[in-house]
């Protein structure tokens, strides 16, 4: 495409906002930019998210658009620039919290059903712990379990009403992205007690192309630290087989909470196919917390790699 004379567009986090914040960058982006050796700009856009969150895609009409675009590096500067300095600067500039957006522009989202789907990133009770109990409606987001319960307003921001059944008389205001930051360290402690584990049976669809899914049937995904195992019958050879996909190979996991209305699902590829996870009737998982372990491993791997 530069070759050509267009311009490249490239979406370096290549994931979803689950709740509107950014994602770490891949160091490889670094790498690449150094390659092309051309100007970077960079397109932050606010509002996208709010207007249409991936837990709840009702479109959200109040919900403006916002974009800055911005020169990072000239070309020169780029090939002068020191790598970590380059990742540093992009970063900065592609770090955004759609809720503090919201926020400052007094933007208010009318629409009744606001939180409705928000239990899907936000899987966790905050006050008991349980991973099997929460859930939303209309502007509401509780426990089952303990009863506890949290309110959304109009710009975003959740109010606790509830804790652990009881009427909560004492302001208590919590913010969307630091409850999935709190979770994210649920999960890296379990992951330090060696208390993180992922054995289940899924429903898998192959995407080989863009034009259809073939069902694939049944098979088990497990999940360690040193990556998945898929263990599943292949259609293209029609023989049980067993694939690996090594953590130091993927520093995140692409997630859906409800995709071609089969419910949370996680992707892995290899060069010529993508393939959908889905738990089996009976089994659950959760796509948020899938996301944040490979992440955390990613990482681990990356430290025990730059040891040697």
């Amino acid at each position: 495409m530069l070759d050509r004379g267009d311009i490249l567009v490239l979406y370096p986090e290549a994931r979803y906002a689950n709740v509107g914040t950014n994602s770490e960058l891949p160091f490889s982006v670094v790498k690449l930019l150094k390659f092309l050796k051309v100007p970077v700009v960079i397109l932050n856009m606010h509002g996208n998210y709010l207007q249409s969150p991936i837990w709840n895609l009702t479109h959200r009409k109040e919900a403006r658009l916002s974009a800055e675009l911005s020169l990072a590096f000239t070309a020169e500067e780029i090939q002068k620039a020191s790598p970590e300095e380059i990742y540093e600067k992009i970063s900065s500039m592609l770090t955004y919290d759609e809720y503090a957006w919201q926020r400052d522009q007094k933007m208010k989202i009318t629409y009744d059903k606001r939180a409705e789907g928000l239990h899907k990133p936000l899987y966790r009770c905050r006050c008991c712990n349980n991973e099997e109990s929460m859930a939303s409606e209309k502007n509401r987001l509780f426990c089952k379990a303990c009863g506890s319960e949290w309110t959304m307003d109009e710009y975003g921001t959740l109010h606790q009403v509830k804790n652990r059944g009881k009427e909560v008389t004492e302001k208590n205001e919590i913010l969307i992205p630091d409850w999935y930051e709190w979770e994210r360290e649920t999960v890296n402690d379990e992951i330090l007690r060696n208390a993180y584990e992922l054995n289940i049976k899924v429903q898998i669809d192959a995407l080989p192309n863009s034009k259809n899914f073939i069902d694939c049937g049944y098979g088990t995904l497990i999940h360690k630290p040193e990556g998945f195992t898929l263990r599943f019958k292949n259609y293209e050879s029609g023989q049980e087989e067993e694939m690996f996909f090594a953590s130091l190979s993927m520093n995140s996991i692409h997630t859906e909470y409800d995709y071609r209305g089969k419910g949370e699902s996680v992707t892995l590829s290899t060069p010529d196919n993508t393939y959908f996870f889905f738990p089996a009737e009976g089994e659950k998982f959760h796509a948020t917390k899938i996301q944040f372990a490979v992440e955390q491993f990613f990482k681990d791997r990356e430290k025990e790699k730059n040891k040697k």
